[in-house]
């Protein structure tokens, strides 16, 4: 994915998020009025709407913004598990009502209740899990044909390193491609050849691999890599 195109998705991720809370602030505040769980729906209608208003609620948005990028949401998410991507959204959410929560007190905003603050949270937990859900599965999609993708070479040739690169053939919707082992002579290399892997490189000579390859291949260490440290 180009830079161009990674930026203008996370913007409009930032912005639909925003939107998505907007809207569950409106569906809370209009769900709470018809069940008689907050003001009346006459009561509700009587309320003025001041410059003010506007005012706390831009707050309102800055704080969710600030909330939401401190919670890592708008970070890598390829080798994440679905629960930890769901763990995040809900811790975010939650801090996101708890903020709500220090504007009404602050503001002395009526409508900001308890009932409120659950029914905003989850309404907006739930919009975030399907949003990222449906992002999760189209950019698995795009991944599997080959788009967005990221170059990685394994350092070591052992079984934890072949282990790892079976796991990325077996996740094609991760987009890693690898491009071979990095190790020095050792009397493992011959099991390794059998596997039908390449060896592109030992360690002297990998700062020149990645500076021929330089705009493919970049350092990075993985998260889940079974202690086998690769370069993307």
């Amino acid at each position: 994915m180009h830079a161009l195109h990674r930026k203008i998705l996370l913007v409009s991720l930032k912005v639909g998020d925003l939107l998505l809370a907007t809207l569950a602030y409106g569906l809370a505040s209009f769900l709470l009025v018809n069940f008689g769980a907050g003001p009346t729906f006459s009561g509700f209608l009587s309320m003025r709407i001041k410059l003010g208003n506007f005012l706390v609620f831009g707050v309102a948005l800055l704080a969710w913004h600030l909330i939401y990028s401190v919670c890592h949401l708008y970070e890598s998410k390829r080798l994440y598990t679905a629960r930890e991507v769901m763990l995040e959204i809900l811790k975010a959410t939650g801090l996101a009502a708890a903020c709500l929560l220090v504007i009404a007190a602050l503001f002395k905003i009526r409508m900001i209740t308890f009932p409120f603050l659950i029914l905003f949270w989850a309404i907006n937990s739930l919009a975030l899990l399907a949003s990222r859900a449906l992002l999760r599965r189209l950019l698995g999609g795009i991944r599997k044909y080959g788009r967005n993708l990221r170059y990685t070479v394994i350092l070591g040739t052992n079984s934890r390193a072949l282990e790892f690169a079976r796991l990325l053939r077996a996740k094609p919707e991760w987009g890693y491609r690898n491009l071979g082992f990095v190790d020095e002579p050792w009397s493992g290399l011959t099991d390794f050849y059998l596997t039908g892997n390449s060896l592109v490189s030992d360690f002297d000579g990998l700062s020149g691999f990645l500076r021929v390859g330089r705009g493919q291949v970049s350092l990075w260490w993985s998260r889940i890599c079974l202690d086998a440290n690769i370069y993307h």
